[in-house]
C-alpha cells in the first residue's frame, strides 16, 4: 500500500509539471472557441465557428472541427501578447514540414498568413472573452470573438 501511495504521488507530480510546460500564462491557459468571425461587419458562416484556439506556454494549437467524430485540421504556432496586440507566428518548420507548411501552416479558413507573424489588435480582453482584429491588404477589417471553454 505504501508503495502504491508513492507511485501515485510521483505520477501526480509528473502530470502537474507536464501540464504547466514551464509557463504560467494565467487566464489565457486552456481552450477558447471562436464565437464569431466577421469581415467588415459581415458574419462569416460555416466552418470558422467550429474553430478552437488552445493556449499553453508560448504554443497555440488552432483546430477546425471537421465532423462529429472528432476529425479536425490542426495548426501549430507560437504566440506573444502585448498590452494592445496578439502576435501569432505560423512560420515554424521541422524535418518533415517546410516553413509555414503542413501542421505549421496558418489557419487559412481564418485568413491568417504563414509568410510572417500575424499581428492582431486586442479590441477586448477579459478572462472569459476576447475580441481580436486586423485589417487585410484590401482594407477589410477581420474581427474574431473568442470565448473560453475551460
Amino acid at each position: 500500500m505504501k508503495r502504491l501511495t508513492y507511485i501515485l504521488i510521483i505520477l501526480t507530480a509528473a502530470l502537474a509539471t507536464a501540464c504547466q510546460n514551464n509557463g504560467d500564462i494565467g487566464d489565457l491557459y486552456g481552450s477558447w472557441r471562436l464565437d464569431s468571425y466577421t469581415i467588415d461587419g459581415q458574419l462569416q458562416d460555416g466552418q470558422p465557428t467550429q474553430t478552437v484556439f488552445s493556449f499553453q506556454s508560448t504554443v497555440v494549437n488552432v483546430s477546425l472541427i471537421t465532423d462529429e467524430y472528432g476529425g479536425a485540421w490542426q495548426r501549430v504556432g507560437t504566440w506573444t501578447e502585448t498590452d494592445s496586440e496578439f502576435i501569432f507566428d505560423f512560420t515554424h518548420h521541422d524535418n518533415n514540414n517546410a516553413q509555414g507548411e503542413g501542421m505549421y501552416q496558418a489557419p487559412e479558413w481564418l485568413n491568417f498568413t504563414s509568410g510572417a507573424p500575424m499581428v492582431l489588435h486586442k479590441d477586448q480582453r477579459s478572462s472569459r472573452q476576447m475580441a481580436l482584429s486586423f485589417s487585410d491588404l484590401d482594407g477589410r477589417r477581420h474581427v474574431y470573438v473568442l470565448k473560453k471553454t475551460w
